[in-house]
């Protein structure tokens, strides 16, 4: 997840038209904010199963970063980068 948080904004800012870059980053950084407190809200319902509830908040954060990192394997190189290989 802290791989994202500077990744996508940047990746975002590059492949982004220039009358929609700012709106799509701070609307990327607002939802990041939005998935924390989601986040925190489900944590504390699990909150109350003092035996099996931590079991639960461990195995769902751990699907977020898993679709993210299969959304990575599929993301297409940046124009900065295929520009700075030469392509």
């Amino acid at each position: 997840i802290g791989l994202v948080s500077t990744t996508i904004p940047m990746y975002l800012a590059e492949c982004s038209p220039v009358y929609a870059r700012g709106m799509l980053v701070s609307t990327n950084i607002a939802m990041v904010a939005f998935g924390q407190f989601v986040a925190n809200v489900v944590s504390g319902i699990f909150g109350s199963d003092a035996e099996n509830g931590w079991r639960y908040m461990l195995g769902l954060g751990s699907v977020p970063s898993l679709v993210q990192f299969i959304g990575f394997l599929f993301m297409p190189e940046s124009p900065r980068w295929l520009i700075s290989e030469g392509r």
